[in-house]
């Protein structure tokens, strides 16, 4: 009986110590989605968590059909904003060897990043030890253009986290 108390005692303690990460599909509603991109979202497909074998990060994703375009967020959990901000600082490195250069911005969160091409646009923000990014990829055109839009999106989402 003791042993069965004491198992129930530090399991309510692990699971209380360690929130949940959050639900990337609740960070934002269909009504936010549909608001910002001009169409009614499909309902969002959540990954399943899962825990990045480098850094430790706890990550979670969701992701939603929007007319022909996709749009998904992603969130990850560090250990500490000192980790989320260098995993930030190496996002902008690799970025500069690819097509998509990500520039950083002073308008959200601790820390953002902004970058868009044709075929697709991200916003990357760190709130504390939590990192957030909100993609939206298909035949964008003029990426750019969903600058405001996505980071309308991403303001929702960060204020949940």
């Amino acid at each position: 009986m003791t042993t069965d108390l004491l198992a129930t005692l530090l399991a309510t303690q692990f699971l209380f110590s360690h929130p949940a990460l959050a639900d990337p599909c609740g960070l934002v509603s269909s009504t936010d989605i549909a608001a910002a991109l001009g169409s009614k979202p499909s309902p969002g497909r959540t990954v399943d968590p899962s825990v990045d074998e480098e850094s430790g990060a706890k990550l979670s994703a969701c992701s939603w059909e929007v007319g022909d375009l996709s749009l998904s967020i992603d969130v990850a959990e560090y250990s500490t904003a000192a980790a989320a901000a260098a995993a930030l600082t190496e996002a902008e490195k690799v970025s500069a060897q690819v097509e998509m250069k990500l520039r950083p911005q002073a308008d959200l969160a601790d820390e953002a990043l902004w970058g868009a091409t044709p075929e697709g646009a991200i916003w990357v923000a760190r709130k504390g030890k939590h990192w957030l990014s909100v993609t939206l990829a298909g035949e964008l055109g003029d990426g750019a253009r969903y600058r405001d839009p996505l980071k309308r999106l991403a303001l929702r989402a960060l204020a949940k986290l």
